[in-house]
């Protein structure tokens, strides 16, 4: 049987390899109900991680961290662990990363 976090992290790592291709899986994991993806590429460090109830998404940029929600403050409102807040993120975290490389 999947687990609900199971399920998440693989909507996540669906995502990043279908939309983040200058970025790479270098860790995944899941615990329980915790779930935990890490990806890189050659400046930026993206990490995701959350339980069945709540999620943050976390860029660092060298030795910066940042939340995903002082990129786009709309992001406070979609924290709550389902399919469709993990899109919005994941989606906002695009746009994010597509800036930061023009």
């Amino acid at each position: 049987m999947v687990s609900l976090a199971e399920t998440y992290n693989a909507q996540i790592k669906q995502f990043v390899n279908a939309h983040l291709l200058n970025f790479r899986i270098t860790e995944s994991k899941v615990h329980g109900p915790f779930f935990y993806t890490e990806l890189k590429d050659e400046l930026i460090k993206v990490i995701i991680q959350g339980d069945i109830g709540g999620f943050e998404v976390l860029t660092f940029i060298g030795d910066d961290k940042y939340s995903l929600w002082q990129y786009d403050k709309s992001v406070k409102f979609k924290t709550g662990t389902n399919p469709e807040n993990i899109t919005f993120q994941l989606n906002v975290l695009n746009s994010l990363l597509k800036s930061l490389s023009t």
